[in-house]
């Protein structure tokens, strides 16, 4: 199965937004993540935000994702994890060199 993923600045706000509120934002950042996996699953799947995570990177509100299997919906996120990665590699350079320059103010008492 081939389900098409979307990393436009839309797409990433939205997923940003879901992975915020269930604590997982660092997936994007590179921060560090501290999980209670039971309160991480409540989220997931009673909470419905992993098919709400799904609809949102694929564009696609019409599949049935809970029709899909573990193997089948974990492809999914690791395709669009992958493409982000690839799409947007330049971030963590531009996260860096705005810490440097934020850093750099700071001790000249500038900013």
């Amino acid at each position: 199965m081939e389900i098409k993923v979307y990393t436009n600045l839309d797409v990433v706000t939205e997923a940003w937004n879901i992975l915020d509120e269930i604590g997982l934002a660092a997936m994007l950042d590179g921060g560090e993540i501290r999980i209670e996996v039971r309160e991480l699953l409540n989220k997931l799947l009673k909470g419905g935000k992993l098919k709400e995570f799904l609809a949102v990177i694929t564009k696609d509100n019409a599949t049935d994702w809970g029709a899909l299997s573990g193997n089948e919906i974990i492809e999914v996120i690791g395709r669009f994890f992958t493409a982000m990665g690839s799409d947007w590699s330049a971030l963590p350079g531009l996260v860096s060199s705005v810490k440097q320059v934020k850093a750099a103010e700071s001790s000249t008492g500038e900013g």
